[in-house]
């Protein structure tokens, strides 16, 4: 700023490629049945809800058809939230396609005029492609651009269930844990209204007709007779202790199924020190249950993402990114 007046300088921006990660909710992937990996499905697809002008916008660069597009009709399913109202405004239903299609309906698919290269006789059945449909009309359909032919898609399964893609999650691990403990913690709590609360049990021949026997504080209770016999303070005993006992071996159920430690007390397990190396030998077997879930993540999702990011940034910045065949390694 000089004199009070802000001094503009003109700056050249260059487009850059940039690879990110967009989370996908499970309900919104789908996949072969069969299939154990991404890589080895027939083929994946992202099923969501857009906003209208974020296909307008595709439509207008011509990355997409130019055709109408109706309102999106209701799928609860698909939502990302089904506990509250949704509007129906301004969605578009995108799917988008990664994996395998005939070469002839691919072939069909292409608009007029574009030239289409002549089929050989050697070429395969299957060509692997990226179809997108937005309320169900097809929005491109194209080979797959990419240099190494792959699919956008990272996915891997906390823990690997052998022939089953989505494998075996945090939650599904402590589920039935979780359900023993509420049973347990609702059933104490059950049984604290019948024994907290004070009630009177009373002899009803012996109080006197009409009145009202209910217990509050500065009442006068009428009897016929010694109120030490007609009056007797009642409740239903105590709560078992043993349920305590237990709520506390269900919690560490959980946190041993799910991996959630609790570090709290952990010092004292080992040598009773809270020293560095009395804490490490108490981690220790945690860490040992985790380093499976740690190598799964590492290499089926990590390392592959990384290596898809390189891939692209070499396809579409070689200046800066040199084609080289590159081997990474991750350390955590």
């Amino acid at each position: 700023i000089m004199d009070g007046q802000m001094q503009a300088v003109g700056v050249n921006v260059a487009e850059r490629t940039v690879v990110k990660l967009r989370p996908v909710m499970p309900q919104n992937f789908l996949i072969d049945p069969v299939a154990t990996s991404v890589d080895e499905a027939l083929g994946v697809a992202i099923d969501e809800f857009v906003s209208r002008h974020y296909v307008e916008q595709l439509q207008e660069q011509g990355v997409y058809r130019n055709t109408y597009l109706g309102n999106a009709a209701e799928d609860f399913d698909i939502e990302p939230d089904q506990d509250l109202t949704m509007y129906q405004d301004d969605k578009i239903r995108l799917t988008k396609y990664y994996g395998l299609v005939p070469r002839h309906l691919l072939k069909e698919e292409a608009e007029e005029g574009e030239a289409t290269e002549p089929s050989s006789e050697d070429e395969s059945y299957y060509v692997e492609a990226i179809v997108v449909l937005a309320n169900g009309e097809i929005m491109k359909a194209e080979e797959n651009p990419y240099m190494m032919q792959d699919r956008p898609v990272v996915a891997f399964p906390w823990d690997v269930v052998p022939s089953r893609f989505w494998g075996r999650g945090i939650c599904e691990k402590g589920y039935n844990s979780q359900k023993a403990l509420d049973a347990e913690i609702r059933a104490r709590i059950d049984a604290l209204a019948l024994t907290v609360h004070p009630m009177m049990a009373m002899d009803a021949t012996r109080i006197p007709r009409g009145s009202r026997p209910e217990v509050r504080a500065g009442k006068l209770l009428l009897t016929n007779g010694d109120p030490r016999e007609v009056l007797h303070p009642f409740n239903f005993g105590q709560v078992g202790q043993i349920t305590f006992a237990q709520a506390q071996a269900l919690q560490g159920m959980v946190q041993q199924a799910t991996g959630a430690v609790d570090s709290t007390g952990l010092a004292g397990q080992v040598n009773g020190e809270a020293t560095a190396a009395g804490i490490s030998m108490g981690l220790g077997a945690i860490i040992k249950r985790h380093k499976r879930t740690l190598i799964n993540f590492q290499e089926s999702f990590l390392i592959p993402f990384v290596e898809k990011a390189a891939w692209r940034y070499m396809q579409f910045e070689p200046e800066i990114y040199p084609v080289k065949d590159y081997n990474f390694c991750a350390t955590s």
